[in-house]
């Protein structure tokens, strides 16, 4: 899993640095096309932010065709 620190402090909303640190991930092979991400619920709690900030990106990022996601399979 790639590590994504978070600036609270930052006007840029939380689900933007989320989806743009998966975006650098990809960008520079730290992910790769299959690698799961963890569910939501899972991340959202290591990252300290609520279930709806981790699905905003994600649905960002599936919008732009960079991820997918699949109900009950991670």
């Amino acid at each position: 899993m790639i590590a994504i620190a978070l600036d609270r402090a930052s006007d840029q909303p939380l689900y933007t640095q989320i989806r743009e640190a998966v975006r650098t991930a990809l960008a520079e092979g730290r992910l790769h096309p299959g690698d799961r991400l963890p569910p939501v619920t899972v991340w959202a709690g290591e990252l300290g932010v609520t279930p709806s900030t981790v699905r905003r990106a994600l649905e960002d990022l599936t919008s732009a065709g960079l991820t997918r996601s699949f109900v009950g399979r991670g």
